[in-house]
């Protein structure tokens, strides 16, 4: 009977030190998220201080401005491929609607990597995970 009672004490902890891992960037409610990874050709350790930011974007017309709907930030990073998992409201997101991915690589105030493809995601077809390969920023 003890070991009983044992084995739902420690059942009980483990679900709420679950609980208390969750991030306020992932809706736990929702259970949304578009997953994948990050990855750049070039050969070159990336600083200490660098960070890692992608963003859900709904992509306007022509003339309204990009909206950013989420951003996970994850630091430090060491070496790609780099693995994220970014909530999303679903009640953002029209069907009708064109959303893409921005994932930019920053040491300091400056920016190292960024995308330069569209990288579509959730409505017209496009999957919940994608694969991202940044381009280096060269400076001139």
């Amino acid at each position: 009977m003890f070991t009983k009672s044992l084995f739902w004490c420690g059942v009980a902890a483990a679900l709420v030190a679950l609980a208390a891992c969750r991030s306020a960037d992932y809706p736990p409610e929702s259970g949304n998220f578009i997953i994948g990874t990050v990855t750049y050709r070039e050969s070159i350790t990336l600083p200490p201080d660098a960070v890692l930011e992608v963003q859900l974007l709904h992509v306007a017309p022509r003339d309204a401005p990009v909206e950013v709907l989420s951003t996970v930030t994850i630091s430090p990073i060491t070496q790609v491929p780099l693995f994220f998992k970014l909530g999303y409201d679903p009640g953002q997101i029209l069907p009708d609607q064109t959303y893409a991915l921005r994932a930019r690589i920053t040491s300091g105030s400056r920016l190292r990597f960024i995308n330069t493809r569209a990288a579509r995601v959730l409505t017209f077809g496009y999957p919940a995970e994608r694969n991202l390969v940044l381009d280096m920023v060269t400076d001139h």
